[in-house]
């Protein structure tokens, strides 16, 4: 689980499961090596699925999913994961102030 088959990166939710699987046996060695390894640390879809996971845990009251999910996004964070700052998206305020935070007019 979690490993490429014929070329093709494993799918997503089993690269999750493998981390978790590293995690439950202890190995942080291993974790941040399969992690790295596979550009998870900077995965945003990797995070999210991993922030969604952590959700549906908690509703579906599986505690020891839920302590391994939040113990790795909290290692994983630890290490890095967290965003410094907000992403800008073109045309929602990506270049249209300076540095002052002023609006810049076109003439």
């Amino acid at each position: 689980m979690g490993h490429d088959t014929a070329g093709r990166p494993a799918p997503l939710i089993d690269q999750v499961h493998r981390v978790m699987q590293l995690w439950k046996m202890s190995d942080v060695t291993k974790v941040d090596d399969y992690v790295d390894s596979r550009g998870l640390r900077k995965n945003a879809l990797f995070l999210h699925l991993l922030q969604a996971l952590i959700e549906l845990s908690r509703r579906d009251e599986q505690r020891d999913e839920t302590v391994i999910l939040e113990n790795l996004s909290n290692h994983l964070q630890a290490r890095g994961v967290a965003p410094t700052r907000a992403v800008a998206l073109p045309g929602f305020g990506d270049g249209d102030e300076n540095e002052e935070g002023i609006e810049s007019k076109d003439d």
